[in-house]
């Protein structure tokens, strides 16, 4: 599962590359630009991001982790 949540991760990074220089379109969620993420940093936002859904009584069963993990970044590094 770490493989894949990195591979989802990394997915959303390039997006944010494409969004951000070649259609100079807001990005989806704005990381610090001396922060790298890795895998361990995606599970960690992707677990935080559950645990805060379901105190908030929000986790749906079948919620796609993709979303979830989104989610988690937009939370974390919200575009001012």
């Amino acid at each position: 599962m770490q493989t894949y949540v990195a591979g989802v991760g990394a997915g959303y990074f390039w997006s944010n590359a494409y969004l951000g220089t070649i259609k100079s379109a807001r990005p989806l969620y704005c990381q610090n630009a001396g922060l790298s993420l890795n895998s361990a940093n995606y599970i960690n936002i992707l677990e935080s991001r559950i645990k805060a859904l379901e105190k908030q009584g929000r986790k749906e069963p079948n919620t796609p982790i993709e979303i979830v993990l989104l989610d988690g970044l937009l939370e974390a590094f919200p575009c001012k």
